[in-house]
């Protein structure tokens, strides 16, 4: 029974924790992200490897990403010298 309750609550709370997210939504000083097709081609040409950052609309830790990781300056400047980063609609694609 305590293993149910315990189920149900983290449950629940990851279910409200979701709501009101959009990580559609990119945040002004975020990069400039590439297509899929682009990033691949210039992944090739320019010998890097291919970091594909995969969100959600309702995927809290990608809008999270978005807002924290990639808009990192140095994080960025890390990115850029050794991967070619694009993002991919999940559900969408």
């Amino acid at each position: 029974m305590r293993l149910a309750l315990a189920l149900s609550l983290l449950f629940l709370a990851g279910a409200a924790q979701a709501q009101g997210v959009d990580a559609s939504v990119i945040p002004d000083d975020a990069p400039e992200w590439e297509t899929l097709a682009d990033a691949i081609d210039e992944s090739k040409t320019e010998q890097k490897i291919l970091l594909l950052h995969g969100y959600a609309k309702w995927c809290n830790w990608c809008a999270k990403m978005d807002q924290d990781v990639y808009t990192n300056d140095e994080v960025q400047a890390y990115l850029d010298e050794h991967f070619e980063v694009t993002r991919l609609d999940i559900e969408n694609r």
